[in-house]
């Protein structure tokens, strides 16, 4: 495991984009507030700018301009609809800019699908957005859903459960590559080696162990792919929140934003 984490981050680079300028920009947030309507915060001591686009990174000289010279640190978007939308906030005196995105994927019948980009990582730089989403199981997607999924781009779905949990609900992401290993529900319900189950953080201590087989196939799409990866146990807490806290690990996030992230 610690080869591992030290493999992906040495060469995880394309997934941290470098920051740019002093930090002037301290935080910005974007939560939706309604069906129809998000909300972005910032922090910043200067006004900023915000602008829009409907893909990570996109250039500001295309960029829909949504707000001029703002000092406020919050302003809501009406009418906002549910497609994906990434933000830019550029400080208006230094010029330094963060990017934002609503990190949660409205689905109609989804559970805890959301973006892991955004977060200040080793070197100055934060993990990209768009890349990198978690989720709960997906039996239950409806068609629209399997649009939105389909608009993120994801290109390769990683099953984090076991085979009796793959059957009994069966993904309805069914046109980007799938991989699962497997393994029986007796085996999620052990602790590590040599050790008594006593309670739930014995079966934690297992992960390393357990999903070790579908951590080497998401590193692997990181080292070699630049395109979006989803992956998934039943709720999307217990075994994604480990492999989530793994990769974020190996990108250099802060402990206490791993441990906010998974809360």
């Amino acid at each position: 495991m610690k080869y591992a984490f030290n493999l992906l981050f040495t060469c995880m680079l394309t997934l941290a984009m470098p920051a740019t300028g002093s930090a002037r920009v301290v935080s910005a947030d974007v939560q939706r507030s309604g069906f129809d309507q998000l909300t972005i915060t910032w922090s910043d001591d200067n006004p900023v700018d915000i602008y829009a686009g409907d893909h990570p990174g996109f250039p500001l000289q295309q960029a829909a301009v949504v707000l001029r010279d703002s000092p406020a640190g919050s302003y809501v978007i009406d009418h906002a609809g549910l497609a994906r939308r990434y933000y830019i906030l550029v400080d208006r005196r230094d010029h330094h800019q963060i990017e934002a995105a609503e990190r949660l994927i409205p689905l109609e019948q989804g559970s805890n699908f959301r973006d892991i980009g955004g977060y200040a990582a080793a070197g100055g730089k934060h993990v990209r957005w768009g890349l990198i989403y978690r989720s709960g199981a997906q039996p239950l997607l409806t068609s629209a859903d399997l649009d939105t999924v389909h608009n993120l781009g994801v290109a390769q779905l990683v099953d984090l459960r076991s085979n009796e949990e793959r059957v009994i609900a069966p993904s309805r992401i069914t046109n980007v590559p799938y991989a699962a290993v497997g393994y029986g529900l007796a085996d999620l319900m052990r602790a590590a080696p040599g050790t008594p189950l006593r309670n739930g953080a014995d079966i934690y201590r297992n992960f390393p162990v357990l999903l070790a087989p579908q951590l080497k196939i998401i590193f692997a799409h990181f080292l070699h792919e630049t395109t979006p990866i989803v992956y998934n146990c039943s709720a999307g807490q217990d075994r994604t929140g480990f492999v989530t806290a793994v990769i974020l690990g190996a990108l250099g996030v802060p402990y206490d934003t791993i441990v906010a992230d998974y809360h």
